[in-house]
């Protein structure tokens, strides 16, 4: 079963947004960089953004398929796909990335004892002739860019229904360092102080740090199918994560989100920005798949790590108490 989110304007222009993806060192896929594509060319598309239940496998495969092909296929080229040349191998990537997405997600839903929520966004259309029995409609006012409904269906009778995949997000709690900018430091929430360390980004990643590390909501794997771009989708998936980490969240950092973006795309930074996301430090450390060669590479990549306090609270708050 899915449940409706009640509507909600969104306070920003029109934009929209999609990740890469890459592997954590377990091999579970995780993607929380985000990119910013603008296409005005597109016409708006009425949307609305579903909550979906963690026992929904057979959606999980249509989320897999549509993520994929956005990281991938709808994403930046790389420099040998803008000449013109793509590799005869990038299919056999794209099919292993999609299992592997779909294995990750199904997994998570019946293993994990954390709390984790995931949203999607479906194109609407009017009922027609060729609606299936038993469709469910949605309410005009749940619909985003309602005004852009189709008028030429006079058989609809007010009614719409949901249709084709436009977007996917997710949030889930997980044990994150917020380091401070100077890389040998960072803020323990738990120990309620300074620690100095000598160790690599990587290396405070290992699980005996970790495990002194609390729970924090962390958003991944935002992506909109690039006919949907500009029509808002991104913005509203964002909001409906925020929303529900206030009003339906238990865990001591609730009140804050987190999300990680390339360093060399700087519309994706802007965005964030607007939204009130702010750097709190970059990581030079991770990883993202590169599909256009022979074989399945993780590349070297810098990511940036975003905060936005969702109530009242100093986002300055590490660096004031460094």
């Amino acid at each position: 079963m899915m449940s409706k989110l009640s509507k909600k304007k969104s306070i920003l222009p029109i934009c929209s947004t999609c990740q890469q993806s890459c592997l954590n060192a377990q091999g579970s896929l995780k993607s929380i960089d985000s990119i910013i594509l603008n296409d005005e060319s597109n016409e708006v598309v009425p949307f609305v953004i579903e909550r979906i239940e963690r026992d929904s496998s057979n959606l999980f495969r249509e989320i897999s398929e549509m993520c994929i092909d956005v990281f991938f296929n709808e994403g930046t080229l790389s420099s040998q796909e803008s000449q013109g040349w793509s590799s005869p191998f990038k299919g056999f990537h794209l099919a292993y990335l999609r299992m592997a997405q779909y294995s990750d997600l199904r997994n998570r839903s019946f293993t994990t004892k954390t709390r984790f929520d995931m949203f999607i966004a479906r194109a609407v259309v009017p009922k027609s002739s060729t609606t299936r029995e038993g469709e469910k409609f949605v309410d005009k006012s749940s619909i985003f860019n309602s005004e852009c409904l189709s008028s030429s269906f006079e058989n609809s009778g007010d009614q719409y229904v949901p249709s084709e995949l436009i977007g996917f997000c997710e949030i889930n709690a997980r044990r994150f360092p917020l380091l401070s900018t100077k890389l040998n430091m960072y803020y323990d929430d738990v120990e309620n102080k300074i620690v100095y360390t000598t160790n690599s980004l990587s290396q405070k990643r290992n699980k005996d740090v970790a495990l002194g590390l609390p729970f924090r909501p962390i958003l991944s794997n935002l992506a909109v199918k690039k006919t949907a771009r500009g029509s808002g989708v991104g913005s509203q998936l964002l909001s409906a994560c925020e929303d529900i980490i206030l009003l339906d969240w238990d865990i001591p950092n609730r009140m804050e989100l987190i999300l990680q973006v390339e360093e060399d795309n700087p519309n994706a930074v802007e965005f964030y920005k607007k939204r009130g996301y702010q750097v709190m430090y970059s990581d030079p450390a991770t990883r993202r798949f590169d599909v256009s060669g022979i074989f399945l590479r993780r590349v070297r990549s810098t990511k940036i790590c975003m905060r936005k306090a969702l109530e009242g609270e100093n986002i300055d708050f590490v660096e004031e108490k460094l």
